[in-house]
């Protein structure tokens, strides 16, 4: 039983199909119901139990009731909160009320999704939870502050919390993606090097989850120059960004 919140475009649809291929039941969750249910129908199109949540996931109440209601029928194996996401932000824009919006759905997104799972699955001394943070979370962007911070602090969240919860029987595994090919970078004003397709990227996620892997980063060439750039002088690194 698999619970996936982003679910309708992205990272997240391609998951759901991914899991879906695999004949899992599925809990979708996303803000938006149309493309919500068009993905729903897909996943049961590939032969899975497929049912759609509506919720924005930084709405604390909801997301607890939704979780509750769905423990109370079935145990929760796996927990993906991979809705989050951020853009630049703006030139010469306020900074308080767009870092706001990015951390409330970003971090608290993801802990309204895993708190509630996490104690049922205490309960059942099982279970697996997925939180997704970036490439950005090691090396921050310039060009987004907010975002390269939240993802920053979801990382060591993920890392901490899965030694934490280790004697309580549940693995935590923490996403690091580079550039994803999703509705977001469409139209980027700005090279994106090493982009993969969100099938890639949802494929290399379930086999890393499959494994209990603490970290799943890729694409492995911006892996590799992320953690190049975190050995080298910051002056180089700010030269070379620029």
């Amino acid at each position: 039983f698999v619970l996936i919140t982003g679910a309708s475009s992205g990272i997240g649809r391609a998951l759901a199909h991914e899991y879906a291929s695999l004949g899992s039941t599925l809990y979708l969750i996303a803000r938006t119901q149309e493309p919500l249910e068009r993905v729903t129908k897909e996943c049961q199109m590939l032969g899975a139990n497929a049912y759609a949540r509506v919720a924005d996931v930084a709405d604390t109440t909801a997301m607890t009731g939704i979780i509750n209601e769905i423990e109370r029928r079935v145990p929760l194996d796996l927990v993906i909160a991979n809705a989050g996401g951020g853009d630049a932000q703006p030139s010469g824009a306020p900074l308080a009320p767009f870092a706001n919006r990015i951390f409330s759905t970003n971090i608290d997104g993801t802990m309204t999704t895993i708190h509630p799972a996490i104690e049922a699955m205490r309960t059942r001394g099982q279970g697996q939870i997925v939180i997704m943070s970036s490439l950005a979370g090691y090396l921050p962007l310039k060009a987004s502050p907010a975002y390269s911070a939240a993802k920053a602090a979801l990382r060591t969240y993920s890392h901490a919390l899965r030694d934490y919860l280790r004697p309580d029987g549940i693995y935590v595994t923490v996403i690091a993606p580079g550039f994803v090919q999703t509705p977001a970078t469409d139209g980027a004003p700005h090279p994106l090097p090493f982009l993969v397709s969100p099938e890639t990227a949802a494929r290399k996620i379930r086999i890393g989850v499959q494994n209990k892997k603490r970290t799943i980063a890729f694409p492995w060439q911006l892996v590799l120059l992320t953690r190049l750039a975190q050995l080298l002088p910051k002056g180089l690194v700010n030269q070379i960004a620029r």
